[in-house]
């Protein structure tokens, strides 16, 4: 019985990342393997666009009092995204639920977010001058990431992400859209901080597999990650 115990100990996480595996490439067939994606006509990318100055001033309010942020090292256990305190992260929501010391700071923000229920993350990601984030991945597809554009330096084209092959620069109250789990890095060469609101939607999916996504997502939610990560928000 013992060795049972441990041979499945040893095998769930292959077994897992086959069956994530899987689903990934089910997701691409279904949706189409993009790493941008056009932003143009979806009606809640407008809705932030259109708010996009109150949720800058919130984030300028925070520096203004003086708040700290802290490095997205310090509450993350991801080791590939080591980088000190080059990048911050004041976080509003994770994996659904509110930050609440911090959503009492941003009240407009965390209200204008909350009327979206497919999204899971939110957070102003503020990335110094002269500073880059490393090569990753992100960890599932059944999510997009989003950003809408705070503050942009003055030498924009010189501030960019690159996914897989495909790089974009960030153009102040204007969104980007893309799949993390492509391959991808970011490089702000530039005297100037570039901030963005971060945030992780769920990837928009037919019938059946949209409810595939939602059991995998909520399964995530209530993973060991995450639970560690609330414990270091909240040290």
């Amino acid at each position: 019985m013992r060795i049972k115990n441990e041979m499945q100990h040893h095998s769930a996480p292959w077994l897992l990342n086959v069956i994530r595996i899987f689903i990934e490439v089910l997701f691409r067939i279904v949706d189409g393997d993009k790493t941008f994606y056009n932003t143009a006509n979806i009606d809640w990318i407008k809705d932030f666009e259109d708010n996009f100055q109150p949720i800058k001033d919130e984030y300028l309010n925070l520096v203004n009092n003086n708040i700290s942020i802290p490095d997205w090292q310090s509450i993350s256990n991801d080791p590939n995204v080591r980088v000190g305190n080059a990048w911050k992260t004041f976080l509003l929501k994770a994996y659904k639920k509110p930050i609440e010391k911090n959503a009492s700071l941003c009240p407009y923000t965390a209200a204008f977010i909350s009327k979206y229920p497919f999204i899971y993350t939110t957070w102003f990601s503020i990335l110094e001058a002269g500073k880059t984030i490393p090569i990753h991945r992100g960890p599932y597809n059944g999510i997009l990431r989003y950003h809408l554009a705070l503050v942009v330096p003055n030498d924009a084209e010189n501030c960019y992400i690159k996914v897989g092959n495909d790089s974009r620069y960030w153009q102040e109250g204007k969104s980007i859209l893309f799949d993390d789990t492509h391959l991808h890095a970011v490089w702000n060469n530039t005297n100037e901080r570039r901030v963005v609101l971060f945030v992780d939607v769920e990837r928009p999916l037919p019938f059946p597999f949209n409810y595939l996504n939602r059991f995998i997502i909520n399964r995530i939610n209530n993973s060991k990650f995450v639970s560690t990560l609330f414990e270091k928000i909240n040290e």
